[in-house]
């Protein structure tokens, strides 16, 4: 249990670090910037349904809501959309 939730944090904080080089890289009004945040939080998305925490192999959620809602709040709905669909894809093709 204590190795998913770190590998769950460790994953959200890395996401965090390539968005914020992403945005001190090219700034926030390029089209770029917005393709890329939308792939990387959509990979997140992806890779936190490999780290499922258990708790005592009855209960099972993951965090995979967390990078989904930072970025609806920050960015509105015109970033979650697209990280939706992206990882409904991802979910679906597992």
């Amino acid at each position: 249990m204590i190795k998913t939730m770190l590998a769950n944090m460790a994953i959200i904080l890395f996401m965090h670090l390539c968005i914020q080089h992403l945005y001190f890289t090219y700034g926030q009004k390029k089209k770029r910037t917005a393709i890329l945040h939308v792939i990387i939080v959509s990979l997140t998305v992806i890779t936190l349904f490999y780290f499922p925490i258990l708790i005592e192999n009855r209960f099972r959620f993951d965090l995979r809501a967390i990078p989904i809602s930072f970025i609806g709040i920050i960015q509105g709905p015109l970033y979650v959309i697209p990280v939706v669909i992206i990882s409904a894809i991802g979910r679906l093709s597992f």
